[in-house]
């Protein structure tokens, strides 16, 4: 199970110490362990600088049977335009896929401000981004399938990450 949000800690900084991480529950559902694979503070490979928040949106997050997660941050607040991440917790580490202002799957153009990006991954690991890209036009949508543009439209993405 992935579990993303917060908890409120006065003598910590930040103080709203938000996190992601995968819970194992056994046959009766009770939690038999917890892995945080992020949290506000951590700098993500990549990055020089912290995170912020995780994202804690509906379709911000997702994980499959075989403990991968795909998940969005914001990093330190005092930098736009580049502080909108998309990370794969692989199991073992975590991997960039996107990131605002940076080079997208569409030649010539970046990645918007990933604000509410979709996200999903299926249990063979593939994933999908849906988001917008830079500069607002008619062709701004894009749903990307492990790191490729996939379809034409972005108006419809299936929960799963077998097709869009």
């Amino acid at each position: 199970m992935l579990v993303r949000g917060f908890a409120t800690d006065p003598v910590s900084t930040p103080t709203n110490d938000w996190f992601a991480s995968i819970m194992q529950l056994d046959a009766a559902f009770a939690p038999v362990s917890e892995f945080v694979f992020v949290r506000a503070g951590d700098v993500l490979p990549l990055q020089t600088l912290t995170v912020n928040t995780v994202r804690s949106g509906q379709d911000s997050g997702f994980v499959n049977a075989s403990g991968q997660a795909i998940y969005g941050c914001d990093l330190d607040t005092g930098s736009p335009p580049s502080d909108a991440v998309v990370y794969l917790w692989n199991g073992t580490s975590n991997v960039l896929l996107a990131q605002e202002a940076l080079a997208s799957p569409v030649a010539g153009r970046l990645w918007g401000d990933l604000l509410a990006p979709e996200l999903a991954i299926n249990d063979a690991g593939d994933y999908l981004i849906k988001d917008l890209l830079n500069a607002p036009t008619a062709t701004d949508g894009i749903i990307a399938k492990n790191g490729a543009k996939s379809c034409k439209k972005a108006t419809t993405c299936r929960r799963s990450a077998r097709s869009c």
